[in-house]
């Protein structure tokens, strides 16, 4: 995902609440969104309420992910 695309996309509609759909993973390319960029930018765009879903596709590789998700860790409730 394109953090600089998403940001102005969120400061434009912030404080709105966001629903955003992140990869961890893709079929033979292993493509993973930055999860701790999207949610950096959720919070510096001002966007009050926010649901990361994090999915991945067959071969979505768990060892890339987890970083990601430990870094994510402060953020859950």
């Amino acid at each position: 995902m394109d953090l600089g695309a998403f940001e102005t996309a969120c400061r434009t509609h912030a404080p709105r609440a966001a629903v955003v759909g992140a990869i961890t993973g893709r079929t033979a390319k292993g493509t993973v969104d930055d999860l701790p960029g999207l949610r950096h930018v959720l919070d510096a765009a001002g966007v009050e309420r926010a649901h990361l879903h994090a999915d991945s596709a067959v071969g979505g590789d768990d060892d890339t992910i987890s970083g990601s998700l430990d870094a994510l860790s402060p953020f859950f409730l």
